[in-house]
């Protein structure tokens, strides 16, 4: 009753469903919003190694043709990577080889290989041409549990020699800067470390035996597959 005046029984029917109609326009304006933000951003993980060397200049001619989206790139180990692909948190995981079992709504796709090598300082890698010989050098290695150590692991392991590192790291970052101090030899993925190779600044250890090249894939949730994340796949498709 405003100012001695009451609705009668139909106008307060006919406001009752004004507020309802009222109440789902607010609704569907929101779920546009969320589809139109879900659409306009996109979730990129991987390994930080993984970033730095194979996708960073992807991720920038991304940029260049999609200024305006919300991007965030997540840098955990592959087990962390895995779970959140399975709960829709990530939209796109790119690592090396990497299986998700019993899950239907994960597509994983082949990317493409990279050659690894040992390398370190010239001095260090003098008159050492065997891998037996190369196992008696100071190591430095990825961290236990990561593909990368696993390669290592299987190719020492096919020679029946067993390999215990000097130094363990996370990053090839932190791998590097320990060879590049002298402190003993490093595996790489060799495109990491082209340029020093180029210059001399460091030298692969020259085997006999094929090291292992490692598979590069990429994963998806079939959830939350959309034209974003679609046009990204085809760039890194086309750029590996």
């Amino acid at each position: 009753k405003i100012n001695g005046v009451s609705l009668t029984l139909e106008g307060e029917k006919l406001l009752e469903n004004i507020g309802q109609a009222f109440n789902s326009i607010l609704e569907v304006e929101k779920y546009l919003t969320d589809v139109s933000s879900k659409n306009d951003s996109l979730i990129i993980g991987a390994p930080t190694h993984i970033v730095r060397f194979f996708i960073s200049p992807i991720i920038d001619k991304f940029l260049e043709k999609n200024p305006s989206i919300h991007l965030k790139v997540v840098e955990k180990s592959t087990n962390s990577l895995k779970g959140m692909l399975q709960k829709g948190e990530i939209d796109i995981m790119i690592d090396t080889s990497f299986t998700i079992n019993e899950d239907k709504d994960i597509i994983i796709e082949y990317l493409g290989s990279e050659d690894c090598c040992f390398a370190g300082k010239p001095e260090l890698l003098a008159n050492c041409d065997t891998i037996q010989e190369l196992s008696n050098k100071p190591l430095i290695l990825p961290s236990v549990g990561g593909n990368l150590r696993k390669i290592i692991e299987e190719y020492f392991s096919s020679q029946n020699i067993k390999v215990i590192p000097q130094i363990e790291a996370y990053t090839t970052e932190t791998i590097l800067s320990f060879v590049d101090k002298g402190y003993g030899i490093g595996f790489f993925y060799e495109s990491s470390i082209k340029e020093l190779l180029n210059n001399k600044s460091l030298v692969k250890f020259d085997d006999q035996q094929i090291i292992p090249s490692i598979t590069l894939c990429y994963g998806i949730n079939k959830k939350n597959r959309n034209g974003l994340l679609q046009s990204f796949v085809d760039l890194l498709i086309k750029e590996k």
